[in-house]
């Protein structure tokens, strides 16, 4: 089974249990890949996108393009890199005021989409040769 066949196994499978999908989507080659083998598949796909600054037109075009291709509205999270930033003073000049504000985590981002929208998964376009960080997340997955 090559690396397609086996994403689009573990799709179908959550489709076993769920009609709608949450899919992190940045607008890179992975991620559109991930959100057009879901839209196959489920009748629900929910795309979000991870801000660093909203408003960018860079950011944009991205979104724009998944309501061109797909139909869909992509719902807007702020980026976990955001209050680790803040928290921990880069690109900051003082971080006092803001020690004791709480981290915004990946997997806040994942939760929040999910109750946000009522959905059972998320999806992403992550690969183990992604690196050593993405090497750990695959141990705590379901699939």
């Amino acid at each position: 089974m090559d690396s397609l066949q086996a994403a689009m196994h573990v799709l179908e499978n959550a489709r076993k249990e769920t009609d709608g999908i949450a899919i992190a989507y940045s607008g890179g080659k992975d991620s559109l890949c991930v959100i057009d083998m879901a839209t196959r598949i489920f009748s629900r796909v929910v795309p979000y996108y991870m801000f660093l600054l909203p408003g960018l037109r860079c950011n944009q075009e991205a979104i724009d393009y998944a309501k061109e291709r797909w139909g869909l509205e992509v719902a807007l999270y702020p980026h976990p890199q955001i209050s680790y930033s803040l928290i921990n003073g880069i690109h900051c000049d003082e971080t006092g005021s803001l020690e004791d504000c709480p981290e915004w985590t990946i997997r806040n981002v994942y939760d929040a989409v999910k109750l946000d929208f009522d959905l059972k998964y998320v999806a992403n376009g992550m690969k183990e040769s992604d690196g050593l960080s993405r090497r750990h997340y695959f141990g705590n997955t379901k699939y």
